[in-house]
């Protein structure tokens, strides 16, 4: 049975560790009342990567809260996204509930600016890929597609299948790797280097199933399902990353997901009885519907689609002497190229 080899998102978590304020200049807190800021013990922050956004967790002396700064979000934006976390705190949604702080005084003209939004504390773990955590979060993912199934305002932004001039992107990207003008370390250019054959071939392979994909419904559903994006406790998992909502096709979100959470449970020994019962039984919950009625393969096909949207949104990142933040990930994109179609094989046995 293959096993993947841990990454960056199998480490467990949160681990959140001790600032002082000084270390907190980024946030303005300024939606926080005087006498609210004033009852702050202790700012932690949270250990992993942080590229979209930078979260603090905030103890009072009785009560938590988790600070989040969006970094790339447009202040416009920013009363859309509080807008979908009330949304979603009313329909009772497995997701990262906004705290009332929101609803204080003129917090939102004080907020937004900022780009701060202010979220309850929740207890949990990170997914560790159990079979246990699998049952849980399909059943999360069930609800929370249902629910987004009902936003009817139309701000949810929208994300291509694949960037604009996909093709020439990539052959811009590899010619300059052959001229040595892409700023990247030794490691990754290695890796992209070994696997330029593999990127053409499934890129190939996506534009021949383009149209097919294009023809799928388009809604509104989470399109970052990864294990730190996932808190499990005792009775079930909550859904976190809310700004992840976009508009897209199911296949996509849904089978790019499927494939991060089901390759951090083959970063452990499994035996292969039990992780296609498990894995099925996963894909089930999530669907509400029997494995045989489900078209596992173009889930695949989406997550695909998704993995390598990334990739090419990392090398034009990396382009006219640039350097991509994402570049941290971009060895997880260019492996998972290969363990999308490990799993795909494995499950659809």
């Amino acid at each position: 049975m293959i096993k993947f080899k841990p990454d960056l998102f199998s480490l467990s978590g949160p681990n959140w560790h001790k600032i002082n304020k000084n270390d907190a200049k980024l946030f303005k807190f300024s939606g926080l009342p005087e006498d609210k800021k004033k009852e702050i013990k202790n700012i932690l922050k949270i250990r992993g990567l942080e590229i979209n956004s930078s979260n603090l967790l905030l103890e009072f002396r009785d009560s938590k809260i988790v600070a989040k700064k969006l970094h790339s979000l447009s202040p416009y934006k920013y009363k859309d996204l509080v807008k979908t976390y009330e949304f979603l705190k009313e329909k009772n949604s497995p997701t990262s509930e906004i705290s009332n702080l929101h609803y204080k005084d003129d917090f939102l003209i004080k907020s937004f600016r900022q780009r701060e939004i202010y979220l309850n504390f929740t207890e949990g773990r990170y997914f560790n890929g159990s079979y246990t955590d699998l049952i849980k979060t399909a059943k999360s993912i069930n609800l929370l597609n249902k629910i987004t199934g009902k936003i009817s305002y139309s701000k949810i932004e929208k994300i291509s299948i694949l960037p604009k001039r996909s093709s020439e992107i990539l052959e811009k990207f590899f010619y300059s790797l052959s001229k040595d003008t892409i700023k990247l370390n030794i490691k990754n250019i290695n890796i992209l280097k070994k696997n330029e054959t593999l990127i053409f071939k499934i890129y190939d392979e996506l534009k021949k199933n383009l149209k097919l994909i294009q023809k799928r419904p388009e809604g509104i559903f989470h399109i970052d399902l990864h294990p730190h994006n996932i808190l499990i406790n005792k009775s079930h998992s909550i859904i976190m990353d809310i700004e992840s909502l976009k508009k897209t096709k199911y296949e996509i979100a849904t089978g790019f997901g499927i494939f991060k959470l089901l390759r951090q449970t083959l970063t452990k020994t499994r035996s292969e009885k039990n992780f296609i019962h498990y894995s099925k039984k996963f894909i089930e919950e999530i669907h509400g519907k029997d494995f045989s009625k489900i078209d596992v393969k173009i889930l695949f096909q989406g997550a695909k689609f998704e993995i390598f949207r990334r990739l090419l949104i990392i090398m034009k990142g990396n382009l006219e002497g640039n350097v991509s933040p994402w570049n941290k990930v971009l060895e997880i994109q260019v492996n998972a190229l290969s363990e999308v179609k490990e799993l795909e094989k494995i499950v659809t046995n």
